[in-house]
């Protein structure tokens, strides 16, 4: 795998770039002094890569930019990877809210994978239709996964409303990208079981149900 990255920035030395990857170089001061940093990234980067068997190289042009490419070389596996979740999993029946398209399709992908049943929807009032209808059905969800940031309802007030109206077995779990400590606080005041940071990384969430089942 190949990937590189180039800037349009104020571009490096030929003497920087003979430097390049030591910790803490910078090219100079007055550089330091005007865009930051500590001088440790690239350096991180090259060590990275060449723990990996990889090729680190950059290319730079003062007053241009620069361009940074990393190799890394990956044999294709032929073997396939099947989640397999204990069977108080695969009861799960999960519904997650989030007003962004992409997430849906992101946590649509994510549960799919992880192989259970579940509906995502983009909106407090889609939500709570869809409880109403599961549960009128004999199919009620067991998780839910909130948003925290959505307009009209947020997921504190849909946390609330779920708490008000549903069985209190089920469990709410409020997602948001904004700091722990509080966030937390305030989601689990308003009922929520757990509150989660994002990015929900899919093996954070296999995780997550493995604890809740007792796997």
């Amino acid at each position: 795998i190949c990937f590189k990255v180039s800037d349009s920035g104020c571009g490096m030395s030929n003497d920087m770039l003979s430097r390049i990857g030591q910790p803490f170089e910078q090219q100079n001061t007055t550089t330091a002094i005007k865009y930051g940093g500590s001088g440790l990234g690239l350096s991180i980067v090259k060590m990275l890569t060449s723990m990996m068997d990889g090729a680190f190289n950059v290319e730079s042009t003062e007053g241009v930019g620069s361009t940074f490419t990393v190799d890394l070389p990956f044999i294709k596996s032929e073997k396939k990877i099947d989640i397999c979740l204990p069977n108080t999993a695969k009861s799960l029946h999960v519904l997650a809210v989030d007003d962004q398209a992409s997430e849906c399709n992101y946590l649509t992908a994510v549960l799919s994978r992880i192989k259970v049943r579940h509906l995502c929807v983009q909106s407090a009032k889609e939500a709570l239709f869809e409880l109403d209808r599961a549960k009128d059905a004999g199919d009620s969800y067991n998780i839910c996964l909130i948003d925290w940031k959505m307009p009209d309802m947020d997921g504190i007030a849909l946390t609330r409303r779920i708490r008000e109206k549903y069985s209190k077995d089920m469990i709410v779990i409020v997602i948001s990208a904004y700091e722990y400590q509080q966030n937390s606080d305030i989601a689990k005041e308003a009922g929520a079981d757990l509150f989660v940071s994002k990015p929900l990384l899919q093996s954070n969430l296999l995780d997550l149900f493995m604890t809740l089942t007792g796997g």
